[in-house]
């Protein structure tokens, strides 16, 4: 992803923590898929997620399934 494929991610993930308040990680990576041409990938948003001033974690989503496989993805918000 090149600058401003960067910039224009971190603005659309900006707005829509903006209006849904929280969401996860699959939830961003799904949204910014349908609206950017080329898509995003899973490290992408890891990184900009991580890094990005105006944004932290609010909590993990925890989900076990009964064949034991364990799925553990961190749920993000804007700043205060």
């Amino acid at each position: 992803m090149n600058e401003m494929g960067s910039a224009r991610a971190k603005d659309l993930i900006c707005r829509y923590l903006k209006n849904k308040k929280t969401a996860s990680t699959d939830q961003i990576i799904t949204y910014l898929n349908r609206k950017m041409k080329y898509g995003v990938t899973t490290n992408q948003v890891g990184n900009l997620l991580a890094r990005h001033p105006r944004i932290e974690k609010a909590d993990f989503l925890d989900e076990t399934k009964p064949n034991g496989h364990r799925n553990r993805q961190c749920v993000w918000k804007l700043k205060d």
